[in-house]
C-alpha cells in the first residue's frame, strides 16, 4: 500500500553535525514492518526475528550508531533529559487488565532522537528564509524557582550548585548524577514543575530544555495541527510556490494559530491526566485489599502523597496516622511526630494500603501500613 509522506533527507557526518538537508514529497512503499519490541531484541543479540531483520541488520547498527552520537552531542549542548516513565494501561474486554511501567528500549529513543534532529533542521531551514511558521519555544526557567529546587534537593541528601550561565548543563550533569536512584523519579518530576511549559509561538524563540536555538513540530507520532501548519509552510517553500500574498497571509494567521494551539494542547493534556486518572482509581479498586510499596512524592499541609511502582498516586491525610499527631514542614519536604519524633521524608519507601477511592475524580487515598 502507497503512503503520501513528506521527506526530510539529511546527510549526518561523525560529529552529528547535518551537513545537508532537502525536503520533498514522497511516497512510501513498505516491503516490511518492523517492531519496537524485534528491533530491540536484535540489539541485544537475539536472533531468528525474521528475515527482514537479518537484511537490515547492518542498517539498524548503523541507526543505533548515529543515534548515540546525536545524543551525545545534544547532552554536550545542554539538552536536558526530562522525559518521564509513564503508564501503560492495558484493557481487555473492557475490563483493566493491568497498569505497568512502560518500558522504553534503544528502539524507542532512536526514533525519538531522528524526531528531533528532523525538527530542528526544519525549523532552522524555514527560520533562514525568513517566512512565518509556528515554533516550539520553552522559556529558560524562573530563577526563583530552580533556587527553591536547589534547597529541596540540599534537603534531600543531594549537592546541587547553580550557576546563572550554566543552568542547563549543570542540571544535565546532575540528573545523570541521580541516575538508577530511588528516588530519580521524583526529582526529575520536580525539576519538570520548576520548568515553564512549552508552547507555540511565531517567535523564532530557543527551546530551552532541548537545547535547540530553532524547535518545531514537524513530525511526531500522532498528527497535530501545528505539524500541519509547519507541513503547509515548508510545502509552499519547497516548492517554489511561496508569493507575497502567502508570506503576507501566514504572518497575519498563525500568531492567532499559535495562541489557539498552545490552549488546545492544555485542555487535551488535562484530559488525558483525568482518564489514566480514572483507569487508575478503577485498577485500585480491583486490589484493594492488597498492600502496597511506594515512595513519598510529596507533602503538602494536609498530608503526603506516595507513588506507587506503576506510577498511580495517592494521598495519605495526616488525621489518618493515629499513632502521633503529625505536623507537616512542606518547606521541609517531611511530616514530623509531636510526640515520637517519627519522620517521613519525600523520598522515603513506605507501605500502604488503599483507603478511600473517588471515582469522580479519579482520586486515591491511601493509609500508612
Amino acid at each position: 500500500m502507497d503512503r503520501l509522506a513528506f521527506t526530510v533527507e539529511m546527510d549526518i557526518d561523525t560529529k552529528g553535525k547535518v551537513v545537508r538537508s532537502d525536503f520533498y514529497k514522497s511516497v512510501i512503499r513498505s516491503k516490511g514492518k518492523l517492531t519496537y519490541e524485534d528491533v530491540n531484541r536484535l540489539f541485544d543479540g537475539e536472533t531468528g526475528l525474521g528475515e527482514i531483520y537479518s537484511v537490515l541488520k547492518n542498517d539498524l547498527y548503523t541507526m543505533r550508531s548515529l543515534r548515540e552520537i546525536l545524543s551525545e552531542k545534544r547532552s554536550k549542548r545542554g539538552s536536558i533529559d526530562l522525559d518521564l516513565p509513564e503508564s501503560e494501561i492495558y484493557i481487555q474486554g473492557g475490563m483493566i487488565e493491568d497498569i505497568l511501567l512502560r518500558e522504553r528500549g534503544v528502539a524507542e529513543r532512536l526514533i525519538e532522537e531522528f524526531m528531533l534532529i528532523t525538527n530542528t533542521t526544519v525549523a532552522e531551514y524555514v527560520a533562514s528564509t525568513g517566512v512565518a511558521c509556528l515554533y516550539r519555544s520553552h522559556e529558560d526557567p524562573d530563577k526563583e524557582r530552580l533556587e527553591n529546587f536547589r534547597t529541596q534537593m540540599n534537603l534531600m541528601g543531594h549537592s546541587l550548585r547553580l550557576k546563572d550561565e550554566y543552568y542547563s548543563g549543570i542540571l544535565n550533569k546532575f540528573l545523570a548524577s541521580i541516575q538508577g536512584e530511588d528516588d530519580e523519579f521524583i526529582i526529575r518530576k520536580m525539576l519538570l514543575r520548576c520548568m515553564k511549559k512549552a508552547c507555540y509561538s511565531i517567535e523564532e524563540t530557543s527551546h530551552f530544555a532541548l537545547g535547540y536555538e530553532y524547535y518545531t513540530h514537524f513530525t511526531s507520532p500522532i498528527r497535530r495541527y501545528p505539524d500541519l501548519v509547519v507541513h503547509r509552510v515548508l510545502s509552499k517553500i519547497v516548492s517554489g510556490g511561496m508569493t507575497e500574498e502567502d508570506m503576507a497571509h501566514f504572518a497575519s494567521t498563525l500568531g492567532e494559530v499559535a495562541e489557539h494551539t498552545s490552549k488546545r494542547e492544555r485542555v487535551a493534556e488535562d484530559a488525558e491526566r483525568y482518564c489514566e486518572k480514572l483507569y487508575m482509581a478503577g485498577y485500585m479498586d480491583e486490589y484493594s485489599d492488597e498492600v502496597f510499596e511506594g515512595i513519598i512524592s510529596g507533602v503538602i499541609k494536609s498530608g503526603f502523597f506516595v507513588q506507587l511502582g506503576n506510577l498511580i498516586e495517592g494521598f495519605v491525610p495526616l488525621h489518618t496516622m493515629e499513632d502521633d499527631y503529625y505536623d507537616a514542614d512542606v518547606l521541609s519536604l517531611k511530616v514530623v511526630g509531636r510526640r515520637h519524633g517519627d519522620v517521613y521524608k519525600i523520598g522515603d519507601t513506605v507501605e500502604v494500603g488503599v483507603d478511600r477511592i473517588d471515582f469522580l475524580t479519579g482520586e486515591v487515598d491511601f493509609y500508612l501500613i
